[in-house]
């Protein structure tokens, strides 16, 4: 263990049972160390809406590795062309699918 964490540890014990004195130093050793503070969070409704015309599934895989748009436009070609090419893949799979077990019921 780090020894800023036995020091931190030893003051909890303490702080836990109530003790207002040991309270107030590890109160202030989470200040320095800005652990009291609210992470900053970009202000957003909370809502994502995708450009006209982008597949919602293109829109969620392109925020989630990119981040939200504007995209710029060789990153949007080629994360489109891979999200094209796996539609089609799918496509096929179903098709294949329904050609082989046509008529067969489970």
């Amino acid at each position: 263990m780090h020894s800023y964490e036995a020091m931190l540890l030893a003051m909890a014990k303490p702080a836990l049972s109530g003790k207002i004195r040991s309270l107030r130093q590890i109160f202030k050793e989470f200040k320095i160390a800005g652990l009291l503070e609210a992470p900053h969070w970009p202000q957003s409704s909370g809502v994502l809406v995708a450009p006209k015309g982008v597949p919602m599934q293109l829109a969620v895989r392109l925020i989630q590795l990119v981040g939200v748009p504007p995209w710029e436009a060789d990153v949007f070609d080629a994360f489109k062309a891979e999200y094209e090419a796996d539609c089609a893949h799918i496509q096929k799979l179903l098709k294949e699918a329904k050609e082989k077990y046509h008529g067969i019921e489970t």
